[in-house]
């Protein structure tokens, strides 16, 4: 089974670390609210670590489209998890319902 490389795990991360701030930075310029360090540097955290495990998730065959969706999800990391806050019950009830015999 191939295994994803520490460099192409920590690209993901990155990436979508920019996304996230990319995706701050349009809020802020969009709502007309003011610069906070604090939070742009929450927001690049969660985008980062939100794109890292994402990536993880994905097959080891879609390793040439990690990077974009990455980018991708870290852009739009809050909304993914508020998803998630929501439904995680369905979803892991789900999932170990499809997992029994």
């Amino acid at each position: 089974m191939p295994i994803k490389s520490n460099f192409a795990q920590y690209s993901a991360a990155f990436i979508g670390l920019v996304g996230g701030v990319a995706h701050y930075l349009r809020s802020r310029a969009k709502e007309g609210m003011p610069f906070n360090v604090l939070l742009l540097f929450t927001n690049a955290f969660v985008s980062a670590f939100v794109a890292y495990t994402i990536g993880q998730a994905l097959p080891v065959e879609w390793a040439q489209y990690n990077n974009a969706v990455a980018g991708f999800v870290g852009f739009f990391s809050y909304p993914i998890l508020s998803v998630l806050e929501d439904n995680i019950r369905t979803i892991v009830t789900h999932v170990v319902n499809r997992a029994k015999p």
